[in-house]
């Protein structure tokens, strides 16, 4: 199973020796306008542990498309992410229109708690002895195009806090 097989939206996937990149596309079936059409609001509920953001309410259908595909984009990214010697990789998130959404609602999964938080050996910039793993940490860049209202002001709050330090244009 990839990205393309999802019943809501393609993604893409590219790698460079130092960036991921992903790609949402916009509407463009029947089924797309019915998830752009699912305007009711529904808790966003998180993927981490923070009780300190209130997570507010998320447009329904733009959430449950990021939610159906979702286990697709993690189990292709996490062994793309980190390269020998195990350096995070750039993470890139570009979208358009349902697929901008989609790429900010994936920007703040990746930013809050990345799958791939994890490798097998210590990067060369720790000095620490210990034979344990070590976080990896992506910079995150995140480009959205002519993509819809995600949520309440609760949740552009919360979202603005999670994703601090990574770089968001909106066009």
């Amino acid at each position: 199973s990839s990205l393309t097989d999802s019943p809501f939206v393609v993604g893409l996937l590219l790698m460079t020796p130092v960036t991921v990149y992903i790609s949402f596309r916009g509407s463009s079936s029947l089924q797309d306008l019915l998830t752009d059409a699912s305007l009711a609001p529904m808790p966003y509920s998180f993927f981490f542990e923070a009780p300190s953001l209130p997570g507010g309410m998320v447009h329904s259908g733009f959430y449950q498309s990021y939610l159906s595909l979702r286990p697709a984009l993690l189990r292709e990214l996490a062994p793309l992410i980190t390269h020998p010697g195990c350096h995070p990789r750039d993470l890139v998130i570009v979208g358009h229109s349902l697929g901008g959404a989609l790429a900010a609602l994936a920007a703040l999964d990746l930013s809050a708690r990345p799958p791939f938080s994890h490798c097998s050996q210590s990067p060369p910039s720790h000095s620490s002895s210990s034979s344990g793993s070590a976080p990896v940490s992506p910079r995150i860049s995140t480009f959205t195009f002519g993509a819809p209202r995600l949520g309440d002001l609760a949740f552009a709050t919360m979202y603005h806090s999670a994703t601090s330090g990574h770089r968001h244009i909106r066009v």
